[in-house]
């Protein structure tokens, strides 16, 4: 349950709900019943907030609680250890939750797509020296549906293998296919498997390094909707996660993806 200062905390709603049903009900109308009803449906849709906490433990070894906050209408979710806050844009909905090996927290979250389109994100986190951290953030899922012309599917299924720093690592179970009728010499369907490996000093999985010099333009999610854009230098191995066509590069602390002389962050 969550607190909110300015109702007095989530029993002033339940207590309101109350008091505004027996005033909407007493010695009234059907019509002035329902103006009641939906005036309530509507302060709780702007005035509450869908949150979730999920126990896990640092790499320390101690307890630590992961926060999940949704405010309906929003389109933005927001993940929260102490201090430390990931916003994420085009939310429409958390599709899976899971603690992995007590260390880690899978969420797949599905993101606001385009016409006929779906499309899940996978994002792996962990707590370490008090900070919350990403050692994976990817896209687990796309569709593209106006069968019987066209069909396309993409589908990530990921399991951790391993029980410590030295010995973790995250198996890919990836189905890819297409099917088209007016181009179905392009059409393919197959199951593929990759391993990816976990990097001890900066704890997230990847499976190749690649080295990158230039200038950037490096674009993040900043606090309230807005989208930073700032421009840096990059001369060193990058971490990577190549999966079929897709990379995702590793770099201060988070996922981007690529194009040309530009870092998009995976939170966009």
């Amino acid at each position: 349950m969550l607190y909110n200062e300015k109702n007095n905390g989530f029993q002033s709603y339940k207590e309101q709900l109350s008091l505004m049903c027996q005033k909407g009900l007493k010695g009234t109308g059907l019509k002035t019943t329902w103006i009641v009803l939906l005036f309530i449906g509507f302060y709780f849709t702007f005035n509450s907030a869908k949150a979730q906490s999920y126990k896990i433990e640092s790499f320390e070894g101690t307890a630590a609680n992961i926060k999940l906050y949704y405010k309906p209408l929003s389109g933005m979710l927001t993940i929260s250890y102490l201090r430390d806050t990931f916003l994420i844009n085009d939310y429409m909905s958390v599709d899976t939750v899971k603690v992995l090996n007590k260390v880690f927290l899978q969420i797949n979250y599905v993101k606001r797509a385009g016409s006929n389109e779906d499309a899940i994100n996978q994002l792996l986190l962990y707590v370490s020296n008090g900070k919350l951290c990403q050692a994976l953030h990817v896209n687990s899922l796309t569709t593209y549906d106006r069968r019987p012309n066209e069909y396309s599917l993409f589908k990530l299924g990921v399991t951790l293998g391993g029980h410590n720093v030295e010995t973790y690592k995250l198996t890919l179970n990836i189905h890819n296919e297409k099917s088209s009728k007016q181009s179905p010499k392009s059409n393919y369907k197959y199951n593929k498997i990759e391993i990816l490996a976990f990097d001890k000093k900066s704890k997230i999985f990847y499976n190749s390094y690649e080295y990158i010099i230039g200038d950037y333009t490096f674009h993040n999610l900043i606090k309230g909707g807005g989208v930073s854009r700032v421009k840096g230098s990059l001369k060193n191995d990058v971490p990577v996660v190549k999966i079929e066509k897709d990379k995702y590069y590793y770099i201060n602390g988070n996922w981007y993806t690529k194009d040309k002389s530009d870092f998009y962050s995976m939170l966009l």
